[in-house]
């Protein structure tokens, strides 16, 4: 049997790029919210605005410090691969 095909391999490749996205989407979510709550009534907000700047910075920080190196080539990839060979060997 393969072991891409293997469900704890698929599993720690799911969880390995969710993961790194996950906050970003989070971020760009409140993001998106501190803009609206700011704008959606008569008057403006510069609070809120100022929050979705700040926001909206983070969220393109974590775009650029999230490493971009792919599942194959991790640490995690090796380790699921050798747990995978022990539970055939077992």
């Amino acid at each position: 049997m393969d072991i891409t095909k293997h469900h704890l391999y698929k599993k720690a490749k799911y969880k390995f790029y969710f993961s790194r996205w996950i906050w970003v989407i989070w971020n760009t979510f409140v993001s998106v919210a501190f803009l609206l709550q700011a704008n959606i009534f008569d008057n403006f907000s510069y609070f809120n605005f100022a929050l979705f700047c700040l926001t909206s910075l983070m969220a393109i920080f974590l775009m650029m410090v999230m490493p971009r190196g792919t599942f194959e080539n991790s640490k995690d990839c090796e380790n699921v691969k050798s747990e995978i060979k022990n539970l055939k060997t077992s």
